[in-house]
């Protein structure tokens, strides 16, 4: 049903663009097996028209992902403060609801790309361990497998009227923990490495208050000149950063069903539940319990 992915990733790419530009869904009437790991839509576009933005704040209460793999032209991507230039050979993972909006700048005739949206807890749970430590945008290498693995799923999407459920399971997932993989050999960009060692500092401690003159003294810096450095490197504030990674533990445990939305608030650093409450609407639109409820 499927093809195998090419070994060179520049032949993945020619394929990809000579794909149809269209979408096409995976729907099954029937789901008897609760499948962590699936597919709903996949696509091909170009688009030219200045018009195209997606805001993750806007597109309802579901939980889902998209992985979209830039193939020509040019897109952005802002979140919470910081922008990123989407160009060929990078792919964007961004989880739905989120803070962010991706979209064709002005200064660009055309952003071309294929896309994939995912669900279900696993994939999700993936997906947003490789955001927490690698960010929303990856440059593939030369020989990545992960254009292949694109074109294994739309090539399943758009010519084969005969898979199962299992089957775009598998495919999913592989592509995930491909990704997952290549995350990890990704370099962090080289502009924040001044800050990594307070970046582990701020998770090994998000349990408790962070106040910034700590944050600062750790980075040997006065108060004030770390806050504008930091905030020029990072593309948002110190409080904000401690806020966004407090958020993202938030919703890796909220995959847990052991631990109650209390205990959660705790373990992000937030005593108080209510506001915790309050604050994860305020970002995600929803409530923990709506959000937790909505993974699966």
């Amino acid at each position: 049903m499927s093809v195998e992915p090419p070994v060179d990733s520049q032949a993945a790419y020619h394929a990809l663009q000579r794909l149809p530009c269209k979408t096409a869904s995976a729907f099954f009437t029937q789901r008897r097996f609760p499948l962590h790991a699936m597919l709903s839509s996949g696509g091909h576009s170009l688009e030219t028209d200045p018009v195209y933005s997606w805001d993750g704040t806007a597109r309802g209460k579901a939980s889902f992902a998209v992985l979209q793999l830039t193939l020509d032209g040019t897109g952005r991507l802002d979140t919470r403060g910081a922008s990123r230039e989407l160009v060929p050979q990078t792919l964007m993972l961004v989880h739905i609801p989120g803070t962010h909006r991706y979209y064709l700048p002005p200064e660009s005739a055309k952003w071309e790309f294929v896309y994939l949206v995912v669900y279900g807890r696993e994939l999700l749970r993936i997906i947003l361990g490789i955001e927490r430590r690698q960010g929303n945008v990856i440059a593939l290498s030369e020989n990545s497998r992960i254009p292949g693995l694109f074109l294994s799923v739309l090539d399943s999407l758009f010519v084969s009227d005969s898979f199962t459920p299992f089957e775009i399971s598998s495919l999913a997932y592989e592509l995930c923990m491909q990704i997952l993989i290549e995350s990890y050999w990704v370099p962090p960009d080289s502009s924040t490495s001044r800050f990594d060692s307070l970046k582990s500092h701020l998770r090994e401690n998000m349990q408790r208050d962070l106040p910034v003159a700590e944050m600062a003294e750790h980075a040997g810096l006065s108060r004030s000149h770390f806050a504008r450095l930091f905030k020029e490197h990072e593309g948002m504030s110190p409080r904000e950063y401690v806020e966004d990674l407090r958020l993202k533990r938030a919703l890796q445990l909220l995959y847990s069903e052991t631990m109650s939305v209390k205990e959660i608030a705790y373990a992000c650093g937030i005593p108080d539940v209510n506001y915790f409450c309050r604050l994860f609407k305020k970002h995600m639109g929803m409530s923990p319990g709506e959000y937790r409820k909505s993974g699966f």
